[in-house]
């Protein structure tokens, strides 16, 4: 759900369902649909082929940043099938992209819930947008605001940061 942006789709090729809220729309080329800020929405695609979509969201925000991580994630193997962000990687992207979406339901719930999946993998030295601070193969970002360049190519297996050494617990 985008709290402060409305989202326009226009089918320009093939046939795309969409769920805005409780109903879902099937859409083909020349159909555009708008879905006001604050209303739940997914969408796919429901046709045999491929599907092209125009998609506008105003205010944009950091829109382009938000897509370029998801697909750098997705290059990075840090994402289920269905394209969501694994746990760590969820907890996040929620927030270093809280502005652009939050969760469709009890968004205050779900920021606690995600907290302490944040601090872990801030911990573990993960980072939203693919970097792994002190990772000499991984390229840092100056301006955590620029966009992130998406990888061409197919899907690379995850990469981990050098295990850091383990102190033992005192007790």
């Amino acid at each position: 759900m985008h709290p402060v942006q409305e989202e326009r789709f226009e089918v320009v090729s093939g046939t795309m369902r969409f769920k805005k809220g409780r109903e879902t729309v099937l859409a083909g080329p020349g159909d555009t649909l708008v879905v006001p800020p604050g209303t739940a929405h997914r969408f796919a695609n429901a046709g045999e082929g491929p599907a092209v979509v125009r998609v506008e969201v105003r205010p944009a925000l950091r829109m382009e940043q938000l897509w370029e991580t998801v697909v750098a994630l997705a290059a990075e193997g840090r994402t289920f099938r269905s394209g969501l962000p694994r746990p760590l990687d969820l907890a996040l992207f929620m927030r270093e992209f809280e502005q652009e979406v939050r969760a469709p339901f009890a968004p205050g719930v779900a920021r606690a819930a995600t907290a302490p999946l944040a601090w872990l993998a801030a911990r573990r030295g993960l980072t939203t947008a693919t970097r792994h601070p002190g990772c000499g193969t991984c390229r840092e970002r100056a301006n955590p605001h620029q966009p992130v360049p998406a990888r061409a190519g197919p899907p690379r297996p995850a990469h981990r940061p050098p295990a850091r050494p383990s102190t033992p617990r005192k007790r």
